[in-house]
Formats: C-alpha cells, structure tokens, sequence
C-alpha cells in the first residue's frame, strides 16, 4: 500500500472542515426523514421528491467521505515566526500597481477572491521562506511580474465563516 501525501491546512483551515462535517452529520437525519417521506408516496420511478432527497442524501454522505478523506491526510501547520513567508503567513506585497495583501494556505483552503493563495500556486510557491524586503520575480507565460515583499505576519483569524463551508452550501442547492 502506498503512503498518501499528507495535505496541509492552516489550523482555521482544519477547524473549518472539522466544522463543515460536523454540520454535515447534524443535518444528514433530516436528509433522509425527508427521502423516507417522499418514498412512502409511492411510485418511485416517478416521484420527484423522491429522486431529489436521494440525490440530497448522496451528496451529503459524499462530501462526508471527502472531509474524512481531508481530515484524515491532514497535516495542521502553525506559523512560528514573522520573519520569512510560510503556510499561514499573511504577507503585504508591492507592485507596480499597488499593495496587495494575501495569505499562504494549505492547497485545499485557497480562494484568490478571498486572497487566500495556495502554496502551491505560482505566486505562493515563489513567495515561500522569502523575507521583508526580498524581491520575487513572477514569470507567468504572458507576464512578468515584481513584487516586493512590505510585510509578514501570522494568520490569527477569529469568527470567520468558513469559506468550505459556504461553497458546499451553494453546491447542495444546485
């Protein structure tokens, strides 16, 4: 059997899954008293209800299976120190177009539209053990890009929805 790769999750990262499944499990029940009254209606094979509780039920216990998978692979990474990037830093960068703020996160908690870069992606990736003041050179097929490193601090986030939580909301309306 192969070794799995482990995942790694800023500490509010792993929270947020923990609490996404949690959630999860708690509205699992109603799921499935709702696919046990629509199945009591009858006819199966044309019985909307039906058909829309089982594919409710499905995804539940499907996005349950990939959080257990997540949670089991995880590795939690907490910053120790301001004075270079790493996972859970938030690092202020300068660019010929500005200032940016971002935070390095584990692969599966990134969403640029929150400025939460993985670092894995490019960008992260190049940014990581650099310090105040280094400069990093970007070099992406159709641009190139300087950004100069104004500032690092640790990630310590409290009461923030989790961004999980929130997209798999959306997807089990769809």
């Amino acid at each position: 059997m192969s070794k799995q790769v482990p995942i790694f999750f800023t500490k509010k990262g792993y929270q947020d899954i923990k609490e996404e499944y949690n959630e999860l499990e708690k509205s699992k029940p109603d799921a499935i008293r709702e696919l046990t009254k629509a199945a009591e209606l009858g006819d199966r094979s044309e019985n909307a209800a039906y058909r829309v509780g089982k594919q409710k039920v499905r995804r539940i216990e499907s996005r349950m299976r990939y959080l257990t998978t997540l949670m089991n692979r995880a590795r939690v990474v907490e910053p120790t120190q301001s004075e270079y990037i790493q996972i859970g830093s938030r690092v202020t960068l300068k660019t010929t177009s500005g200032m940016r703020t971002f935070e390095i996160v584990g692969s599966q908690e990134s969403d640029p539209s929150l400025e939460k870069l993985s670092y894995l992606s490019p960008l992260g990736s190049a940014l990581l053990k650099k310090k105040k003041g280094d400069e990093v050179v970007l070099k992406l097929p159709t641009i190139t890009t300087l950004y100069q490193i104004e500032s690092i601090e640790q990630i310590l986030r409290k009461n923030f929805f989790p961004s999980l939580l929130r997209r798999f909301r959306l997807f089990l309306r769809e």
